[in-house]
């Protein structure tokens, strides 16, 4: 370039703390995200987590024990969330490792479909409804009788009225009338839909009252069926997007936690998710160690990166997407990564990524797995 410093010019090496005070700038919602090289915590402001948020890496790296020190973060902020939890490891996050209660005990509401998370017919609505019998198999021609049915029963829906309206109408042909029956009753078995009023779930008070304060209602999906994690995201997925819109809860305020997302939701989804819900105020952490199954849409559209280690090329090729960076920059920084160990990249930095490592948290933050060898 032509470019000579001055003969009074000095060199000096930058410690990752002063570069990180400079890429990272005022922080006024603290949140700390990690330690640098020295040990010295590194936080940064929860204004630039509201967006679309991706935390990538193999098995075992570290990953979710970042996710859950972000939601903690969060939820000491004042923010709520829900937490779609693949492996029921979020639990742990109200007891401390001694097993006494810890300080967020009372800001999560753990719930599992079929147990103490239910909901009734016409709380999940008929695009949820028609949504999960087409998944079971149910012909388009017989998702028309059910529509009908739906219409004519207006408000006062259940199972059980719903399956006595069915049997009643002499106009819906028989082959129809028992496909439809069929499937009702593999969604009775999954113990997500009841007719009892009292023991159904209502996301609208959860959030305005029991995490009012900020917290997280954590949904445990680790066991359960196809058909129940799809009944039980959508509809939670429609009545948050439903009860923003109406502003019957705050916009801005809640974030949504996806472990392993591609396993419950499906591509409409996404475009949904991203396109209308983010305009609503419902910003996204999607955690994963198959970043190749996250459509091109979401990494594009990532505010932050938290890298962790990546072997698969195809993984590498499709988080080289995110925040501008070419596949060889992507390639270096995923395979160098040590365990627990990230580099974080986006707005948070001023898209100047910054090398982390993970830092212990004073309760449990991994899901017990039962074994039958002990580790010798």
């Amino acid at each position: 370039s032509g470019y000579s410093p001055p003969r009074e010019s000095a060199i000096r090496k930058i410690g990752q703390a002063e570069l990180s005070k400079d890429v990272i700038g005022r922080v006024i919602h603290r949140i700390v995200v990690g330690e640098d090289e020295e040990g010295k915590e590194i936080a940064i402001d929860a204004y630039y987590l509201q967006g679309v948020n991706i935390i990538a890496g193999k098995k075992g790296t570290g990953k979710s024990h970042e996710a859950k020190t972000i939601l903690l973060g969060l939820i000491d902020n004042g923010a709520q969330a829900v937490v779609f939890d693949i492996n029921d490891e979020y639990p742990g996050l109200r007891f401390k490792e001694d097993g006494e209660e810890s300080e967020y005990h009372d800001k999560l509401v753990c719930l599992t479909p079929g147990e103490d998370l239910m909901f009734t017919l016409s709380y999940i609505g008929l695009e949820v409804f028609s949504r999960a019998l087409s998944a079971i198999g149910l012909p388009e021609t017989s998702l028309l009788a059910v529509r009908d049915l739906w219409d004519r029963l207006s408000g006062s829906i259940t199972l059980e009225n719903f399956e006595e309206e069915l049997d009643s109408d002499a106009s819906i042909h028989s082959k129809v009338r028992s496909a439809i029956k069929l499937r009702l009753a593999t969604l009775k078995g999954s113990g997500v839909i009841t007719d009892d009023s009292l023991k159904a779930t209502r996301i609208e008070d959860v959030f305005s009252d029991r995490l009012k304060d900020g917290g997280a209602l954590i949904i445990n999906l680790k066991g359960q069926g196809c058909l129940t994690m799809l009944i039980t995201v959508q509809t939670i997925l429609s009545k948050l997007k439903e009860l923003l819109e109406a502003d019957k809860l705050e916009r801005g305020r809640i974030f949504m936690f996806a472990e392993e997302a591609h396993f419950y939701l499906e591509e409409a989804d996404w475009v949904d998710i991203v396109t209308l819900m983010r305009h609503l105020g419902l910003w996204q952490f999607y955690i994963t160690n198959t970043p190749s199954a996250i459509p091109e849409l979401i990494i594009r559209q990532a505010d932050n990166l938290f890298l962790f280690h990546l072997d698969l090329e195809d993984d590498i090729r499709r988080i080289a997407q995110s925040r501008g960076m070419d596949y060889e920059t992507a390639t270096l920084m995923a395979r160098s990564m040590p365990p627990r160990t990230f580099a974080l990249i986006g707005t948070a930095t001023s898209d100047y990524p910054i090398r982390l490592k993970t830092i212990p948290l004073s309760v449990k933050t991994a899901g017990e797995t039962k074994v039958f060898f002990k580790k010798p």
